[in-house]
C-alpha cells in the first residue's frame, strides 16, 4: 500500500460509535467514527488531520499523485458532507463537467459512441423535475418521432 498510496497505518482505532472530529485543509471540521487510522505519509499530502483524542494531529486522508492521477487514502469513516466536498474538489480539479443544480433523485449519464456523446438523464423519484443543462441539446425522443 505504501508504495501507491504514498502513505503507512502506523496505528489504528477501532472506535466504533465514539465521535471524533477531522479537519481539512480548508479549515473545515467533520465528524468521523466506526475507525481511525493513524497515518504516516510518506510521499502523499495530508488532506485532514485528527482534531482530538490520542491521534490529534496525525493524518486521516492523504493524497498522492501517480501517474495522471491520484489516489486517496481515507483512513476513518466521516459524515456525508466531507465525501462531498472531496469529491467537488476531485470533480473540479478533474475539469469534469457537473451539473452543480442537480435535482435529488437526478442521475446524469454520458455515453459515447465514435464521435457521438450522448446525456442520460433519469428522474428517480416520483415527481416532475427541472434539469437546467446550462446548454442547447438535441432530444433523440424528438427528433425519432
Amino acid at each position: 500500500m505504501a508504495g501507491v498510496a504514498g502513505t503507512t497505518v502506523a496505528e489504528y482505532d477501532p472506535v466504533g460509535n465514539d465521535i471524533h472530529a477531522i479537519r481539512t485543509k480548508s479549515g473545515q471540521t467533520y465528524s468521523c467514527s466506526q475507525w481511525c487510522d493513524i497515518l504516516e505519509p510518506a510521499g502523499a499530502e495530508t488532506m485532514a488531520w485528527y482534531e482530538d483524542d490520542f491521534f490529534a494531529g496525525k493524518a486521516a486522508a492523504t493524497v498522492r499523485e501517480l501517474g495522471k492521477g491520484k489516489v486517496y487514502y481515507l483512513g476513518t469513516i466521516a459524515e456525508e458532507s466531507f465525501y462531498l466536498e472531496l469529491f467537488r474538489e476531485a470533480i473540479d480539479e478533474a475539469g469534469v463537467n457537473r451539473l452543480p443544480d442537480l435535482p435529488e433523485g437526478v442521475q446524469v449519464s454520458v455515453r459515447s459512441k465514435g464521435t457521438a456523446r450522448y446525456m442520460f438523464i433519469m428522474n428517480l423519484t416520483r415527481k416532475r423535475q427541472i434539469v437546467s443543462l446550462g446548454g442547447e441539446f438535441t432530444s433523440l425522443q424528438e427528433s425519432s418521432k
